[in-house]
């Protein structure tokens, strides 16, 4: 049954995908859903392109400091 558990909690994962933006490349990340978790809520992700930490936040998938218009148009 252990691993029915593990398939539920994969099952729950959300897949994004962000714009690091110390090389620019595309790269995908998974969070768990929550809907309960706060607009102001950001968590620590290792970024396989740089491997540097990036702020993302839970809710919009969006960096720490990126506004909307970055986000449109990178570089």
């Amino acid at each position: 049954m252990v691993w029915r558990r593990r398939l539920i909690k994969f099952c729950q994962m959300g897949h994004f995908i962000f714009r690091c933006p110390a090389t620019g490349f595309n790269v995908q990340h998974q969070l768990d859903d929550d809907p309960d978790v706060s607009e102001n809520e950001y968590e620590a992700i290792a970024c396989p392109a740089c491997t540097r930490i990036h702020l993302i936040n839970r809710k919009t998938g969006k960096l720490l400091g990126q506004d909307d218009d970055s986000a449109n148009n990178p570089g």
